[in-house]
């Protein structure tokens, strides 16, 4: 069985300073020495999290921790275990300082580790006897993301032993505590793609896992673990999102996120599975597994698009902006559209307009061909607003919305190209005051010269900085009427006043040197200067280094004596 690591330690050189106060006592690793409370963030606040409480409802409660440094034994390095503890609403510790993690799942209880197992610890209790060595114990937290932590809701710890040797990947045992602290075996969970194996929607727990042919099967918990539906098929969740342009802050939900559903799979509606257009029918489920009411004639809904990464969810690919109510006829299919979420889809269908085809164009936008007129319409990205006239013939009602699209976005773009240009006229003026500015600097080479300064600028500037500065002078200075011989003559001044430079340079490092020399020990309340004894500080230092080798290739040799001598007494023994 494999036992996660006894804590998480960040590992550093040591350094120098004043020592923390000493810490108090705590089982710390047995590797580590001198612990003390670690100076600038002994108690720390990790965050806020909604649980349930004893009657039913919900409660706060905060996570929190102590924190130490402390010395390796036998390594310079430096430790920071960590311990944590839980706090009520109002502020009282409730369970101590003294875990290496601890995972809250009422307001009386948490899961907590002790050293390479797991127990359940209840408030004016204690730990509980009974121990559990999970290989990964995690939150099982409700899917919305976009909330800090602190915000985030929390229902239970979850505690996964798989199968294989490769965590997250095969088939798992799970355990759920429940409020009142009581675990709950689920076996053979998950598996390859069906990560989580259990995963928190609403206020049910989902569990999935294949049955003994391979078919994923679904079934639904309550927060205290107990069945709340018949074994399912395949379910899927879904975001429905606002549509591009939708007042965000006029909606109460999660930047942007109208709903989060949980549905059933069922048939595909394409006939041909190869080849792949409306997919599979979906049936909206509620939290006990029953399946949402239907207008009447209706045997489903699709999402009608793919908005793309939806940022509120980790690794959330199924989001929506709109939702299709299907209903079949006679003749084939009839679509009711809808903007929002399928709940909301399912009601709106019973006096929506109707429409006998949906086709989407290879960039995503939808067309859709209407009962009561038998004629096509493009709609605007993610939207069920229409653009261009509406024809029976699909490709020209295309053709028709895509002219209105690129007539829409050609008058951008000259607007952008517009306000581009101005800010690039803005900006060529701000720098020709600064070269103005720089020129009494001798910072003008970093500056570039165009096509608008004056043949004295760029006179000056070949002078200065020479011809080859920058890779398009030598163009613009010869468009200015230069020739060859003057960007020889700007190379041999660059070249000359670089040289009159070093020189001055060695000039004033020799008059250091000698001053340094003469004043050398003058003054004993000076600043050191280097002068005379370097010399000796560089012999002193080759003569540390000899006796280092020598040293070195004494133990050398005492060494391969030993072994020698080792050795010869090991076939005297025998």
């Amino acid at each position: 069985m494999r036992f996660p690591a006894i804590a998480a330690f960040i590992l550093v050189a040591s350094a120098f300073g004043l020592a923390p106060p000493r810490a108090e006592a705590q089982d710390f690793p047995k590797h580590l020495k001198n612990c003390r409370k670690d100076a600038t963030h002994f108690e720390r606040d990790e965050g806020q999290f909604r649980v349930p409480d004893a009657n039913g409802g919900t409660g706060l409660v905060r996570l929190v921790s102590q924190n130490y440094t402390c010395q390796h034994k036998k390594e310079p390095w430096t430790e920071w275990p960590k311990f944590y503890g839980l706090k009520d609403a109002s502020g009282a510790l409730i369970i101590p300082y003294q875990y290496l993690s601890l995972m809250p799942y009422s307001t009386t209880g948490a899961l907590v580790q002790v050293k390479g197992a797991y127990r359940t610890f209840t408030v004016g209790k204690g730990e509980s006897k009974e121990q559990f060595a999970f290989e990964k114990a995690t939150f099982v937290t409700p899917p919305m993301q976009c909330y800090t932590r602190k915000d985030d809701g929390v229902s239970a710890p979850m505690g996964q032993t798989w199968y294989s040797d490769i965590d997250g990947v095969g088939p798992s045992d799970v355990t759920l505590f429940s409020p009142s602290g009581q675990p709950r075996l689920l076996k053979n969970m998950g598996g390859m793609d069906l990560v989580p194996a259990v995963q928190r929607i609403g206020d049910v727990f989902r569990a999935r896992w294949r049955d003994e042919v391979g078919v994923i099967r679904t079934g639904l918990l309550d927060l205290n673990g107990n069945r709340v539906s018949p074994v399912l098929a395949a379910t899927h969740e879904w975001s429905t999102v606002l549509q591009p342009g939708a007042d965000r802050l006029a909606k109460p939900h999660c930047s942007g996120e109208v709903s989060y559903d949980l549905l059933l799979e069922g048939p595909s509606l394409d006939r041909d599975p190869a080849k792949y257009h409306y997919g599979p029918l979906y049936t909206l489920i509620d939290r006990d597994g029953s399946p949402t009411p239907l207008p009447p004639g209706a045997a489903g809904v699709i999402p009608v698009n793919n908005a793309g990464q939806n940022f509120n969810r980790k690794d959330q690919k199924n989001n929506t902006t709109m939702w299709a109510v299907v209903f079949p006829t006679a003749t084939g299919l009839e679509f009711a559209l809808h903007v929002g979420p399928p709940g909301e889809a399912l009601i709106a269908a019973h006096n929506a307009a109707r429409y006998s085809e949906l086709s989407w164009t290879t960039n995503g936008w939808l067309m859709a061909k209407a009962v009561a007129d038998g004629r096509w319409r493009m709609f605007r990205h993610l939207t069920d607003i229409p653009v261009g006239q509406p024809n029976a013939d699909m490709f020209a009602a295309h053709k028709s919305g895509e002219t209105v699209i690129q007539a829409e976005i050609g008058a951008q773009e000259a607007a952008l190209a517009a306000a581009t240009a101005a800010k690039e006229a803005e900006r060529q003026a701000q720098l020709k005051r600064n070269y103005e500015r720089a020129r009494g600097t001798g910072l003008i080479c970093q500056y570039r010269l165009d096509s608008t300064y004056s043949q004295a600028h760029f006179e000056e500037y070949l002078d200065f900085c020479g011809p080859d500065n920058y890779p398009e002078f030598r163009q613009l200075a010869t468009a200015k009427g230069f020739t060859q011989q003057h960007m020889i003559d700007g190379a041999a001044s660059r070249l000359r006043r670089q040289l009159e430079a070093s020189a001055a340079r060695m000039r004033w490092e020799e008059e250091e040197r000698i001053r340094r020399m003469q004043n050398a020990n003058k003054d004993s309340g000076a600043s050191y200067y280097p002068g005379q004894w370097e010399s000796a500080i560089r012999n002193a230092g080759n003569v540390a280094t000899d006796a280092i080798n020598q040293s070195s290739e004494d133990w050398l040799q005492q060494r391969q004596d030993q072994y020698i001598a080792d050795w010869q007494r090991s076939q005297r023994a025998y």
